[in-house]
């Protein structure tokens, strides 16, 4: 309770702001098991750029909004959701065909 966490925040745009912490409690005793701070700094900033990516992929299909609501809550949420590994797979075999 008495310990206070550092963290790291950098943003991509304005409104956004990416948290980690500099140290963590596993870093304290297995400190090979853990990636840097910098490292997982790019991993999030990755993870970000491709929810981006899948959501305006979504935002322009052309399916029922209780669908599309529902696939962004799973991309938000459940990013592995069956439901949406399924869309967009079935997204990259119509690309392909074209």
């Amino acid at each position: 309770m008495g310990q206070k966490k550092d963290t790291i925040a950098v943003g991509i745009q304005p409104k956004v702001v990416f948290k980690i912490e500099k140290r963590t409690l596993l870093e304290q005793y297995e400190p090979d098991l853990i990636l840097s701070a910098e490292k997982r700094l790019k991993l999030k900033k990755a993870r970000y750029k491709d929810y981006l990516l899948k959501k305006g992929v979504l935002d322009t299909l052309q399916i029922s909004t209780a669908k599309r609501k529902r696939l962004l809550k799973d991309l938000r949420y459940k990013p592995f959701s069956t439901e949406l590994s399924k869309t967009l797979a079935e997204l990259n075999f119509d690309v392909e065909n074209h």
